[in-house]
Protein backbone atom coordinates (compact mmCIF):
# COMPACT_ATOMS: atom_id res chain seq x y z
CA UNK A 1 0.00 0.00 0.00
CA UNK A 2 3.03 2.29 -0.49
CA UNK A 3 4.63 3.19 -3.82
CA UNK A 4 8.02 4.88 -3.55
CA UNK A 5 10.13 6.76 -6.08
CA UNK A 6 7.49 6.86 -8.81
CA UNK A 7 9.04 8.79 -11.72
CA UNK A 8 7.12 11.42 -13.64
CA UNK A 9 4.89 9.77 -16.21
CA UNK A 10 5.58 6.27 -14.85
CA UNK A 11 2.92 3.68 -13.96
CA UNK A 12 2.81 1.02 -11.31
CA UNK A 13 0.38 -1.89 -11.04
CA UNK A 14 -0.63 -3.37 -7.69
CA UNK A 15 -3.16 -5.98 -6.61
CA UNK A 16 -6.44 -5.35 -4.80
CA UNK A 17 -8.21 -8.31 -3.19
CA UNK A 18 -11.65 -8.52 -1.60
CA UNK A 19 -12.71 -11.54 0.48
CA UNK A 20 -16.45 -12.14 0.22
CA UNK A 21 -17.65 -13.33 3.68
CA UNK A 22 -19.03 -16.86 3.99
CA UNK A 23 -22.33 -15.43 5.26
CA UNK A 24 -22.74 -12.84 2.48
CA UNK A 25 -26.21 -12.93 0.95
CA UNK A 26 -26.45 -13.77 -2.72
CA UNK A 27 -26.77 -10.80 -5.11
CA UNK A 28 -25.36 -8.31 -2.59
CA UNK A 29 -22.53 -5.93 -3.53
CA UNK A 30 -19.71 -4.01 -1.85
CA UNK A 31 -18.47 -0.72 -3.30
CA UNK A 32 -14.68 -0.51 -3.06
CA UNK A 33 -12.78 2.79 -3.22
CA UNK A 34 -8.99 3.09 -3.63
CA UNK A 35 -7.38 6.44 -2.91
CA UNK A 36 -3.83 7.47 -3.89
CA UNK A 37 -2.17 10.47 -2.25
CA UNK A 38 1.26 12.05 -2.64
CA UNK A 39 3.33 11.79 0.53
CA UNK A 40 5.05 15.04 -0.46
CA UNK A 41 1.91 17.08 -1.19
CA UNK A 42 -1.33 15.69 0.21
CA UNK A 43 -3.36 17.88 -2.14
CA UNK A 44 -2.18 15.66 -4.96
CA UNK A 45 -4.59 12.76 -4.83
CA UNK A 46 -7.05 10.70 -6.86
CA UNK A 47 -9.63 7.97 -6.23
CA UNK A 48 -10.98 5.04 -8.20
CA UNK A 49 -13.76 2.59 -7.50
CA UNK A 50 -14.90 -0.93 -8.26
CA UNK A 51 -17.66 -3.29 -7.14
CA UNK A 52 -17.41 -6.74 -5.55
CA UNK A 53 -20.53 -8.86 -6.06
CA UNK A 54 -21.60 -12.05 -4.24
CA UNK A 55 -23.22 -14.42 -6.70
CA UNK A 56 -26.36 -16.39 -5.79
CA UNK A 57 -25.59 -19.92 -4.67
CA UNK A 58 -28.52 -22.29 -4.42
CA UNK A 59 -27.74 -25.51 -2.57
CA UNK A 60 -29.61 -28.67 -1.78
CA UNK A 61 -32.05 -27.95 1.04
CA UNK A 62 -32.24 -30.09 4.18
CA UNK A 63 -35.63 -31.76 4.69
CA UNK A 64 -36.80 -33.66 7.78
CA UNK A 65 -40.06 -34.98 9.29
CA UNK A 66 -40.70 -35.32 13.03
CA UNK A 67 -41.63 -37.59 14.58
CA UNK A 68 -40.53 -40.35 12.23
CA UNK A 69 -43.20 -42.76 13.52
CA UNK A 70 -46.63 -42.54 15.13
CA UNK A 71 -49.53 -44.90 15.69
CA UNK A 72 -53.21 -44.25 16.25
CA UNK A 73 -56.62 -45.89 16.28
CA UNK A 74 -58.55 -46.25 13.03
CA UNK A 75 -60.36 -42.98 12.32
CA UNK A 76 -57.83 -40.84 14.22
CA UNK A 77 -55.75 -38.06 12.64
CA UNK A 78 -52.02 -37.72 13.28
CA UNK A 79 -49.83 -34.70 12.56
CA UNK A 80 -46.12 -34.37 11.78
CA UNK A 81 -43.81 -31.37 11.37
CA UNK A 82 -41.98 -31.00 8.04
CA UNK A 83 -38.87 -28.80 8.31
CA UNK A 84 -36.91 -27.30 5.41
CA UNK A 85 -33.54 -25.59 5.85
CA UNK A 86 -32.22 -23.35 3.08
CA UNK A 87 -28.48 -24.03 2.88
CA UNK A 88 -27.92 -21.54 0.06
CA UNK A 89 -27.18 -17.80 0.30
CA UNK A 90 -30.38 -16.47 -1.29
CA UNK A 91 -34.09 -16.49 -0.51
CA UNK A 92 -35.72 -19.53 -2.07
CA UNK A 93 -39.21 -20.94 -2.50
CA UNK A 94 -39.88 -24.66 -2.20
CA UNK A 95 -42.89 -26.58 -3.50
CA UNK A 96 -43.98 -29.55 -1.41
CA UNK A 97 -45.72 -32.74 -2.52
CA UNK A 98 -46.70 -35.81 -0.48
CA UNK A 99 -47.37 -39.44 -1.37
CA UNK A 100 -47.90 -42.71 0.50
CA UNK A 101 -48.09 -46.44 -0.22
CA UNK A 102 -51.32 -47.33 1.63
CA UNK A 103 -53.60 -44.75 0.03
CA UNK A 104 -54.47 -42.94 3.26
CA UNK A 105 -54.50 -39.52 1.50
CA UNK A 106 -51.98 -37.53 3.58
CA UNK A 107 -52.11 -33.72 3.25
CA UNK A 108 -49.65 -30.83 3.64
CA UNK A 109 -50.30 -27.28 4.84
CA UNK A 110 -48.95 -25.13 3.31
CA UNK A 111 -47.78 -26.76 0.09
CA UNK A 112 -45.05 -24.16 -0.55
CA UNK A 113 -42.56 -22.45 1.74
CA UNK A 114 -40.46 -19.30 1.37
CA UNK A 115 -37.23 -19.80 3.29
CA UNK A 116 -34.55 -17.11 3.88
CA UNK A 117 -30.92 -18.18 3.43
CA UNK A 118 -29.58 -20.25 6.32
CA UNK A 119 -32.97 -20.44 8.02
CA UNK A 120 -35.75 -23.00 8.58
CA UNK A 121 -39.44 -23.04 7.76
CA UNK A 122 -42.05 -25.66 8.65
CA UNK A 123 -45.21 -27.18 7.25
CA UNK A 124 -47.73 -29.56 8.84
CA UNK A 125 -48.24 -33.08 7.50
CA UNK A 126 -51.59 -34.67 8.44
CA UNK A 127 -52.57 -38.32 8.04
CA UNK A 128 -56.03 -39.68 8.90
CA UNK A 129 -56.07 -43.43 9.50
CA UNK A 130 -59.10 -44.90 7.71
CA UNK A 131 -61.83 -46.25 9.96
CA UNK A 132 -61.60 -49.60 8.15
CA UNK A 133 -57.80 -49.85 8.45
CA UNK A 134 -56.60 -53.29 9.52
CA UNK A 135 -54.77 -53.23 12.85
CA UNK A 136 -50.98 -53.02 12.66
CA UNK A 137 -51.13 -51.83 9.03
CA UNK A 138 -48.34 -49.33 8.30
CA UNK A 139 -48.37 -46.47 5.81
CA UNK A 140 -45.06 -45.08 4.57
CA UNK A 141 -45.44 -41.36 3.78
CA UNK A 142 -42.91 -39.43 1.67
CA UNK A 143 -42.60 -35.65 1.30
CA UNK A 144 -40.63 -34.16 -1.61
CA UNK A 145 -39.44 -30.54 -1.69
CA UNK A 146 -38.37 -28.90 -4.96
CA UNK A 147 -36.81 -25.45 -5.38
CA UNK A 148 -39.05 -23.16 -7.42
CA UNK A 149 -35.89 -21.46 -8.78
CA UNK A 150 -34.03 -24.64 -9.76
CA UNK A 151 -36.00 -27.85 -10.23
CA UNK A 152 -32.81 -29.90 -9.97
CA UNK A 153 -32.58 -28.96 -6.30
CA UNK A 154 -34.83 -31.38 -4.46
CA UNK A 155 -34.90 -33.42 -1.27
CA UNK A 156 -37.17 -36.04 0.26
CA UNK A 157 -37.96 -37.39 3.73
CA UNK A 158 -40.25 -40.15 5.00
CA UNK A 159 -42.22 -41.12 8.09
CA UNK A 160 -44.46 -44.00 9.13
CA UNK A 161 -48.06 -44.22 10.37
CA UNK A 162 -49.46 -47.38 11.97
CA UNK A 163 -53.03 -48.36 12.69
CA UNK A 164 -53.12 -49.39 16.35
CA UNK A 165 -55.34 -52.20 17.59
CA UNK A 166 -58.50 -51.17 19.43
CA UNK A 167 -58.09 -51.68 23.18
CA UNK A 168 -61.13 -51.65 25.46
CA UNK A 169 -62.31 -53.49 28.57
CA UNK A 170 -65.62 -53.88 30.40
CA UNK A 171 -66.19 -55.03 33.99
CA UNK A 172 -69.32 -56.12 35.88
CA UNK A 173 -69.86 -57.48 39.43
CA UNK A 174 -72.70 -59.78 40.48
CA UNK A 175 -74.56 -59.44 42.73
CA UNK A 176 -74.47 -55.69 42.98
CA UNK A 177 -75.38 -55.85 46.69
CA UNK A 178 -74.67 -58.37 49.46
CA UNK A 179 -75.09 -58.46 53.25
CA UNK A 180 -73.91 -60.69 56.09
CA UNK A 181 -73.12 -60.96 59.80
CA UNK A 182 -69.93 -59.66 61.36
CA UNK A 183 -67.12 -62.08 60.63
CA UNK A 184 -68.85 -63.65 57.60
CA UNK A 185 -67.38 -63.60 54.09
CA UNK A 186 -69.34 -62.38 51.10
CA UNK A 187 -68.40 -63.53 47.62
CA UNK A 188 -69.09 -61.85 44.30
CA UNK A 189 -68.46 -62.78 40.69
CA UNK A 190 -66.38 -60.30 38.72
CA UNK A 191 -66.72 -60.58 34.95
CA UNK A 192 -64.07 -59.00 32.72
CA UNK A 193 -64.74 -58.66 28.99
CA UNK A 194 -62.00 -57.82 26.49
CA UNK A 195 -63.79 -55.54 24.03
CA UNK A 196 -60.62 -54.80 22.05
CA UNK A 197 -59.29 -56.40 18.89
CA UNK A 198 -56.16 -58.03 20.38
CA UNK A 199 -55.47 -60.41 23.25
CA UNK A 200 -54.82 -58.61 26.53
CA UNK A 201 -53.44 -59.37 29.97
CA UNK A 202 -55.36 -57.53 32.68
CA UNK A 203 -54.18 -56.83 36.23
CA UNK A 204 -56.96 -56.84 38.83
CA UNK A 205 -57.10 -55.08 42.19
CA UNK A 206 -59.80 -54.33 44.75
CA UNK A 207 -60.11 -51.40 47.16
CA UNK A 208 -62.60 -50.52 49.88
CA UNK A 209 -63.77 -47.21 51.35
CA UNK A 210 -64.31 -48.75 54.85
CA UNK A 211 -61.06 -50.71 54.88
CA UNK A 212 -62.69 -54.18 54.94
CA UNK A 213 -59.76 -55.75 53.03
CA UNK A 214 -61.45 -57.11 49.90
CA UNK A 215 -59.51 -59.84 48.09
CA UNK A 216 -59.75 -60.73 44.41
CA UNK A 217 -58.49 -63.95 42.87
CA UNK A 218 -56.84 -64.40 40.48
CA UNK A 219 -54.95 -61.11 40.37
CA UNK A 220 -54.56 -61.21 36.57
CA UNK A 221 -56.41 -62.53 33.52
CA UNK A 222 -55.39 -63.10 29.90
CA UNK A 223 -58.31 -62.76 27.51
CA UNK A 224 -58.67 -63.19 23.78
CA UNK A 225 -60.44 -60.44 21.85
Amino acid sequence: NLLENVLSGASRTIGLSVLIPDNALGCTSDNITVTVMSRTDNTVMASGGCVAHAIIVRKMMMLSITPSYQSGLPGSSLTYTVTIKNTGNALDNYNLTVSDNAGWSPTLSPTSLEVPPGENSTATLSVTIPSAAVQFTRDNVTVIAVSAENAELRASASCEVQASPMRSVEISISPGYGRGLQGSTLTYTVTIKNKGTVAENFALSATSTAGWSPRIEPASLTLAP
